[in-house]
């Protein structure tokens, strides 16, 4: 098992979308760390909107940003195989989305709306908090630029106060689990 989580994950979809640019993904190191989640067999977490005509926003964000850079590039099987697993049903937890929970608040607060409609990194955040694991993202200018506020001000709210909650960089997920790997380390959800 790997240090970040025993079950379940959010990947932001900039990190799959860097696990098929090298440039990105420096030494294999996203192709790495997603390798180890799919072998430890962790789901990724994704949203459902209290209104049922409405699908997972993060789901949708993964088809239109992500599915027209894998026909492109045919190439890629490999990382694109990686990938599939967590979209397969059952590779997946739903957590469903209050938008008026104190939590999405201050998460739409820190972050923000646009065209009013929160933006789909909310999501992300939320999905992880709410389910105390740790989101995976490179998205320095929504994301990890306010990591420390989101998890000081979502801890103040979270009844459980967010143990096992963080948010890391696509590097900083990978070095944690190939640490893990020569530590023998553990994740320390319940």
């Amino acid at each position: 098992m790997n240090i970040l989580t025993k079950d379940f994950i959010a990947i932001d979809t900039n990190v799959a979308e860097h696990l098929f640019n090298p440039k990105k993904n420096v030494n294999q190191h996203i192709s790495n760390l997603i390798e180890r989640l799919r072998r430890d067999e962790i789901r990724l977490l994704i949203d459902s909107s209290d209104d049922p005509r409405k699908g997972s926003r993060i789901v949708e964000e993964y088809h239109k940003r992500l599915f027209p850079r894998v026909k492109k590039r045919q190439e890629r099987y490999r990382e694109w195989k990686l990938l599939r697993y967590f979209l397969l049903p059952g590779n997946y937890k739903v957590v469903k989305i209050d938008q008026k929970e104190p939590l999405m608040r201050l998460i739409k607060d820190i972050i923000g709306v646009r065209r009013e409609k929160p933006v789909t990194d909310c999501f992300f955040v939320y999905v992880a908090f709410k389910k105390d694991r740790v989101l995976v993202t490179n998205d320095r200018g929504d994301i990890l630029n306010n990591r420390k506020e989101l998890k000081r001000r979502a801890r103040k709210i979270q009844k459980r106060g967010l143990k096992g909650a963080d948010i890391l960089s696509s590097q900083e997920a990978y070095k944690r689990i190939a640490d893990s790997n020569s530590a023998g380390g553990e994740p320390n959800h319940e």
